[in-house]
């Protein structure tokens, strides 16, 4: 056994917040060029991660020793801190420190010292970077990476002590000593499933076991994961399935195979698409040019001729592939698509709302939205009843009410018996989630629970706004607004990215577009651009009619809108293309560098990389212009 390394103590003091009763997930809010994450669902878990500034811990609550201290306060310092962490999964826990990875147990010690490139990452099956996003700003490191979701599992299901680690661009397999399995390393590792991982070694694949070691011989060119106890795996030119032990179940003659779900699997035969059982006969003969799974159902879209139906695992072809589409709602029942008119079918096919013109959709799990021209209806399958309502229109339930908005354009809430219980007194809400929504009339935006009264422990992320003292950006259902200082909301949360000058004065992005927002006694006012950049040194860049300029903290246009691009205002300066040349202006728009370098390259420390076609140079963070330093030395004499 190798001896523990101990962690040196970091202090930092942590204020966390967990909502209970709620799915786990990680919520991620992006705030002055920086990422705030915080997570749900985890309120049982003994050792929580947790975010302290730019770090990474664990909170067990009112901690002491190992973990942190607890003050006669209550206020709590979590300790050690980490780059990033992952969840404890077995006893163990997969931490990053000074840009390595290593593993700790339940006593804070490293078993497996920082060394490794990468940690396991379920959602991006263990492909290293394709979860990674990278953030810079004045004051944000460009390699402050987000590579794998804390609350994962990052072991990928091998036994308690044995890890998957990657460095030299291959995956390691580590156990508890710090020892490596075998002297074999995989370039490429996927998801344990059915206690089989599918990795690469010299070129084949095949499959480990949960102990890490080979449990089915490397000796395919393509496999999949396995599932139902089944694989997809090629050899030469066509698929076939094996099972858990490397047997063949249904001998390689396909040109495609998907994983079996549900004892059915798609195939390819011939160019066509068919849909076979675990004995490999055909259900459906290849005979249709594309045939997708619909998730967690048992039904398959068939595809023909632009024309879509539906086939059931067990009831045959319940809707034929002449409709423009089919789409499966929560209770089972099929909204079907054919020349601008909708109808209602039920699972095996009957009609239940015959094809009309009008456009159908879900609001709960037993209504069905039905709006017309000139009128608005609910139905309901259950009892096949129709409720006409003088709306102008309903959201989707959520938290047990539905969003309505009156004909006079306000907006109130229905329960599920469709009753009014919070009268149209808005004019403007959320949906409701956690049991809170955001409304607003002429008092002001106010945050509400499902009975319409104020809410006093709000679901709210605050980050203050340095160049704004007093404001906070707040986050509610992954919307931002602005707070001040007296705790009121003087924006509400439908955004999802602002921009604040010092001023007051705003730049909010909708899901389409951005809008200029003015601050009191400000002459800036509803302004809107197609695009926005980050508001630095009292400049933003914006788009508009295809052009690009400079506003200033009161809104004013100052740099016209005459370029096809820029970068934000940093250092006084900023880099504008004209057609297809970059040159470099000041933050009152006069030039600094003409038009004449073909691409340029911003770097962290303010300076760019620029190129003038194959010649290379610099700009500095001053806007001075330098030739590469070789460029710059006498020839050398023969």
């Amino acid at each position: 056994m190798k001896a523990k390394w101990r962690l040196p103590l970091f202090l930092l003091t942590a204020i966390f917040y967990c909502i209970p009763g709620v799915a786990q997930q990680t919520n991620i809010t992006f705030a002055d060029n920086r990422a705030y994450i915080t997570f749900e669902g985890i309120d049982d878990w003994e050792f929580k991660p947790v975010q302290v500034g730019d770090k990474f811990g664990f909170s067990t609550e009112l901690v002491t020793g190992k973990w942190g201290t607890t003050s006669p306060s209550g206020k709590v310092e979590i300790y050690p801190l980490f780059d990033k962490v992952c969840r404890f999964v077995n006893g163990y826990a997969a931490v990053k420190l000074d840009g390595l990875w290593g593993v700790i147990d339940i006593s804070a010690c490293f078993v497996i010292k920082p060394a490794w490139e990468k940690v396991w990452s379920p959602a991006n099956d263990g492909h290293p970077g394709e979860l990674t996003m990278r953030f810079s700003g004045d004051g944000v490191d460009s390699n402050d990476l987000y590579e794998v979701d804390p609350l994962e599992d990052w072991t990928n299901g091998f036994n308690p002590g044995v890890f998957p680690l990657r460095k030299d661009n291959a995956w390691h397999l580590i156990n508890a000593d710090g020892d490596q399995l075998s002297d074999t390393a995989y370039p490429e590792l996927m998801t344990m499933a059915c206690d089989r991982a599918a990795a690469i070694k010299d070129n084949l694949w095949g499959f480990l076991g949960p102990d890490g070691l080979p449990a089915v011989p490397f000796q395919f060119t393509e496999v999949s994961n396995f599932s139902e106890g089944l694989a997809a795996v090629r050899k030469d030119n066509f698929w076939g399935y094996i099972d858990v032990n490397g047997k063949t179940a249904i001998l390689e003659q396909f040109d495609q195979a998907e994983e079996f779900a549900s004892g059915t699997a798609i195939v390819v035969a011939k160019g066509n698409y068919g849909i076979i059982n675990q004995a490999g006969n055909f259900l459906v003969k290849p005979e249709f040019p594309y045939i997708n799974k619909l998730p967690e159902s048992d039904l398959f879209m068939v595809c023909t001729n632009f024309k879509a139906g539906l086939f059931h695992r067990k009831s045959g072809m319940i809707m034929p592939p002449v409709y423009d589409n089919c789409k499966v709602l929560p209770d089972g029942n099929i909204i079907a698509t054919l020349d601008g008119q909708q109808g209602l079918f039920d699972l095996e096919g009957k009609v239940m709302l015959p094809l009309a013109p009008r456009n159908l959709s879900c609001i709960s799990e037993s209504i069905i939205l039905s709006t017309d021209e000139t009128s608005l209806a609910l139905y309901n399958p259950a009892d096949k009843s129709f409720v006409e309502r003088d709306y102008l229109a309903i959201k989707p339930f959520s938290d047990g009410r539905a969003a309505f908005q009156n004909r006079e354009g306000m907006w109130g809430f229905l329960d599920k018996n469709l009753n009014e219980v919070i009268p149209a007194d808005f004019t403007w809400v959320t949906d409701f989630k956690g049991s809170q929504a955001a409304t607003e009339n002429a008092s002001g935006v106010t945050i509400i629970d499902l009975n319409r009264q104020p809410v006093s422990k709000q679901q709210l992320d605050l980050h203050p706004i340095k160049d704004k003292p007093g404001w906070s950006r707040l986050s509610f259902q992954n919307r931002q607004g602005i707070m001040d200082e007296q705790n009121r909301i003087l924006l509400r949360p439908e955004f999802s990215i602002i921009q604040v000058f010092s001023t007051g004065v705003m730049l909010a992005k909708r899901d389409v577009g951005w809008v200029m927002l003015a601050a009191e006694n400000s002459p800036a006012s509803n302004q809107t651009y197609e695009e926005a950049g980050n508001v630095l040194e009292n400049r933003c860049w914006v788009k508009s009619g295809g052009k690009v300029g400079f506003i200033d903290q009161h809104g004013h246009v100052v740099i016209p809108l005459q370029y096809e691009a820029a970068t934000d205002m940093r250092g006084g300066k900023a880099a504008v293309r004209k057609g297809e040349l970059w040159g470099f202006i000041a933050a009152d728009g006069k030039e600094i560098l003409p038009h004449i370098f073909t691409s340029i390259e911003w770097q962290s420390n303010g300076a760019f990389i620029v190129f003038e076609g194959e010649k290379k140079g610099f700009v500095s963070r001053e806007g001075q212009f330098m030739q590469p330093e070789h460029e710059n030395q006498p020839a050398e004499k023969n």
